[in-house]
């Protein structure tokens, strides 16, 4: 269990994870993409999500800081490091495992005598964004997994889950085991680079946007509903028909994560004719933000528009598993260490619906991603 203080450290396995020292951080990853990172995490209200290809337990936190040791950035940089840990990406080292192995031994066990491994290829190709530095869902981008549907209209919506045309497809755990992360290899056709964040996304409603005023919502996620897993949970928008001009604001009333009696957000400013598949949010720019002292949510009962506009938005809930940060070079695969790094086997719930997200683009043309994920059961 991962808990979170008021001053944004973390108690993981018997130990506190302070702030990481910038310098190293810089020099492993670039000073860039430090700061993409950091910029987009200002006022993220769940706990802090575990950054990909950096050696040690580093995590991105809500105020735009950084906390967990790094075992990386003296002297080489994440570039340097990619090419040998491409070869060791399948090798198991010593270290501390999460619950559902007992030793280093049960897992290479589990995953070799009793076959218990999983390995996902993926290929998106993403959408044009429309401004440095915009989020964009691949829910319903193809090829592999192919595109998601548009959801239900509300007020119910619909519910995702593994077998979901979109998601990811893996298989759950048999009784009595748990599934969990293990590696992630991926690369992308962006020069510059771009960001990729793995979520389970739960539930989503689609909105038609010339109606203003309250819209009723009654469906609700399945996953992530008690108060220490809902921590975390976070709303975002999918465009699936262009949105015009007009502008307009959003108002979502919603559960948190201790199943109170709903309550009403801030209002957002919608990005006016977005384009489909982006994320029209001005800022932030990925989620919706919640009121102060809510860490997620389990569900949204009202959606409001200030403006009747033209287009319609998928609202969506999701739970974010992963930060995967660019490589900074075209088609160079970063390698995330599932069981030495920050993740350290995170699980992988039954019947998640694994998805991505575009979180930061530094540059507007349409991305291509592809590579492997796998996971392991036990």
């Amino acid at each position: 269990m991962k808990t979170v203080f008021s001053d944004n450290t973390l108690d993981i396995d018997r130990y506190l994870v302070r702030a990481t020292p910038a310098q190293k951080l810089e020099r492993w990853l670039g000073a860039e993409e430090v700061e993409s990172i950091s910029k987009r995490m200002k006022g993220w209200y769940g706990p802090p999500v575990p950054i990909a290809g950096v050696p040690g337990r580093v995590y991105a936190c809500g105020d735009g800081d950084f906390c967990g040791p790094i075992k990386g950035g003296y002297y080489g940089n994440l570039v340097d490091y990619i090419a040998g840990r491409v070869r060791k990406a399948t090798r198991l080292r010593h270290g501390s495992l999460n619950a559902g192995f007992t030793s280093l031994s049960d897992m290479i066990s589990e995953a070799t005598v009793n076959s218990k491994k999983q390995t996902w290829m993926y290929q998106k190709v993403g959408v044009a964004a429309p401004a440095i530095g915009s989020s964009q869902w691949l829910w319903r981008q193809g090829t592999l997994p192919a595109t998601a549907s548009v959801a239900a209209a509300a007020p119910g919506g619909t519910n995702y889950t593994r077998t979901t045309t979109g998601a990811l497809e893996q298989f759950n755990a048999t009784a009595g085991d748990t599934l969990h992360f293990v590696n992630w290899i991926g690369t992308n056709t962006l020069a510059g680079g771009t960001s990729l964040m793995l979520v389970d996304v739960l539930w989503g409603a689609n909105f038609n946007m010339a109606t203003s005023g309250n819209v009723a919502v009654t469906g609700a996620p399945t996953r992530y509903q008690t108060a220490t897993t809902a921590p975390g949970n976070f709303i975002s928008g999918s465009v699936t028909t262009v949105l015009n001009a007009t502008a307009n604001n959003l108002t979502l009333t919603y559960v948190d994560q201790d199943g109170n009696a709903a309550e009403a957000g801030s209002a957002l400013a919608i990005r006016v004719s977005s384009a489909v598949g982006t994320i029209p949010y001005t800022q932030p720019t990925w989620f919706y933000p919640l009121n102060s002292g809510d860490t997620g949510l389990r569900n949204i009962t009202n959606h409001n528009l200030s403006a009747a506009s033209t287009g319609n938005v998928d609202q969506m809930i999701a739970h974010p598993i992963a930060l995967l940060p660019a490589a900074g070079v075209a088609n160079q695969s970063v390698v995330l260490d599932g069981i030495n790094s920050s993740f350290n086997l995170e699980r992988i719930y039954d019947d998640a619906a694994l998805t991505f997200i575009e979180y930061f683009k530094s540059a507007t043309t349409a991305t291509t991603y592809s590579g492997f994920i796998t996971l392991l059961s036990g």
